[in-house]
């Protein structure tokens, strides 16, 4: 295994994970407003942390898509179930999870990040096809010269 790659992996995964907590705390501002939202040192800190370590996860879980021998379902069945438990347990940790909200406010959560989730997933999906048939199409003008 390549360790640029890896480390690529790490530095993309920890960026995505800034941006979401990022993305995240935003939106809770824009809901409760200004006045109603704050922080600590302690807890933004924590927030960093904890959206770092979720990003590393899901990214160093894209590694599975190099395994030929398993079918795209259960490559994004690892690599999302790894990522979304590694996210359970930081979210119920950090208290992201809202356990002592109620069950509504626990599944409501829960579809949210599922919605992230998949939504970064399929960029990333979309985003490799591209590259897929472009390297497809250089081959095959290679190979008709």
């Amino acid at each position: 295994m390549d360790n640029m790659k890896i480390a690529r992996l790490i530095f993309l995964g920890a960026s995505i994970g800034c941006f979401v907590i990022s993305l995240v705390e935003l939106l809770m501002i824009s809901i409760v407003g200004f006045s109603n939202f704050s922080l600590n040192g302690y807890e933004i800190f924590n927030f960093i942390i904890g959206g770092i370590v979720v990003g590393i996860v899901f990214a160093l879980g894209s590694l599975i898509y190099e395994r030929e021998d398993l079918s795209l379902l259960t490559q994004t069945a690892i690599q999302m179930g790894s990522g979304f438990i590694v996210l359970f347990i930081v979210g119920i940790y950090l208290q992201w999870i809202p356990i002592n909200e109620g069950i509504a406010a626990i599944i409501t959560w829960i579809i949210i990040s599922l919605i992230f989730g998949f939504v970064f997933w399929g960029g990333f999906y979309i985003r490799s096809r591209f590259e897929a048939k472009r390297i497809n199409q250089k081959l095959k003008n290679r190979n008709n010269n």
